[in-house]
């Protein structure tokens, strides 16, 4: 945070803190001032516990499952405070380790420190330079960062999008394609069921994640954003519903596409009814999701489980007939609250009735084209 110095002052627990922060969401900058361990600050996803140690436990991994389950060196290099060599300016190192990682050091920052008026010391100024620079290898894999295969097949991050909640990610951090590599979960989360204890009288297990991401503006940081989610164990322990709930993001996403190219009319009075319409839809898909969809896909894939062969394509049908139910209902609900915005008098019923027809029939196009892309896929 750039300010006069006599505007801002730090005690040096809240120094410490800031200090961690500022490592762990580290854009670029101009004269070749390297990011954090992960490039560009991505999405990371923790497992909320009880307490604060309970939350620690559930997002570590062990030496073995790093090298199991992800290929990770455990401390070469190694933690931070065990490295003799002295960190030089925009150094590139092409090999990361997991306690390196916790540890990784972009910014040289150094706290100068000073007594306030009470003779307390406190820290109103820092030096701050360049620091490490981790070019990376291919085998990183940042145990609490879900991955996906971007266009061009090139392994990538889920990152913050301004406007974008994060919530609307949660098909990428849920899904798990160990064959094809196109997805993969977080790897705190593949372990996390067994560890979790059940909730009392047998209760539906529900897994807490917590998505956790900087906004920035080039260099400039914007906001700290996070998200908490209580998910189905299920949905993280089966890559078939991962799969298909990352699917359905994406019609979700589609269909809001669609909003903006009926509802955006050249009209400047009018022009900002798509934004409208497209906060009020994301919202009731929230709702929608959360409390109906993914509970009852969970518990729509414990009879895909158990069910024989040759009833499994009328479970899917089923499935795809139920999200797309859910889908119409929301669909119906832009067009409601549509009626709200559009004000009265000839010219903005015609406008309002000619965006309607041209949402339905878009909408409903998609989703039959989909529909028949889905049987010839299967």
């Amino acid at each position: 945070d750039h300010d006069l110095a006599d505007k801002i002052v730090l005690t040096p627990a809240q120094s410490l803190r800031a200090i961690c922060a500022a490592c762990v969401f580290c854009p670029a900058m101009v004269q070749g001032y390297p990011s954090s361990v992960n490039n560009t600050p991505c999405v990371y996803t923790n497992i909320v516990g009880h307490n604060l140690f309970e939350t620690l436990v559930l997002n570590m991994l062990s030496i073995g499952e790093c090298k199991s389950a992800g290929n990770i060196p455990w401390d070469d290099p190694p933690v931070a405070w065990r490295e003799k060599s002295p960190v030089t300016p925009k150094e590139q190192i092409t090999k990361m380790s997991l306690l390196a990682a916790f540890t990784w050091r972009p910014r040289r920052i150094t706290l100068v420190p000073e007594k306030d008026d009470g003779g307390r010391y406190c820290v109103r100024k820092v030096y701050y330079q360049q620091g490490l620079d981790f070019k990376g290898n291919g085998q990183w894999n940042d145990p609490h960062v879900a991955y996906y295969l971007n266009k061009k097949g090139q392994k990538v991050t889920v990152r913050p999008q301004y406007g974008r909640d994060l919530w609307r990610d949660v098909g990428t951090v849920a899904a798990n394609s160990p064959t094809d590599q196109s997805s993969t979960q977080p790897l705190v989360l593949q372990n996390c069921s067994s560890v979790l204890r059940r909730t009392e009288g047998g209760a539906k297990k529900l897994i807490p994640l917590q998505m956790t991401a900087l906004l920035t503006d080039q260099a400039s940081s914007v906001n700290l954003v996070y998200d908490i989610l209580a998910l189905p164990e299920e949905i993280l322990n089966k890559p078939v519903l991962g799969t298909k709930l990352r699917s359905d993001m994406k019609i979700i996403e589609d269909v809001a596409w669609n909003i903006d190219r009926a509802f955006r009319h050249s009209d400047g009075k009018k022009r900002n009814i798509a934004e409208l319409l497209r906060t009020d839809y994301f919202a009731d898909m929230h709702s929608r999701l959360l409390a109906e969809y993914i509970p009852w896909l969970a518990d729509w894939g414990k009879q895909y489980d158990v069910c024989n062969d040759d009833k499994k394509d009328a479970l899917v049908k089923e499935e795809r007939v139920h999200f797309k139910d859910l889908l119409r209902q929301s669909i119906g609900s832009v067009c409601q609250n549509a009626n709200r915005y559009y004000g009265s008098g000839a010219k903005n019923l015609r406008l309002l009735v000619e965006a309607e027809r041209k949402f339905r029939d878009s909408c409903y196009q998609y989703l039959k084209d989909e529909d028949e892309g889905g049987e010839e896929n299967a």
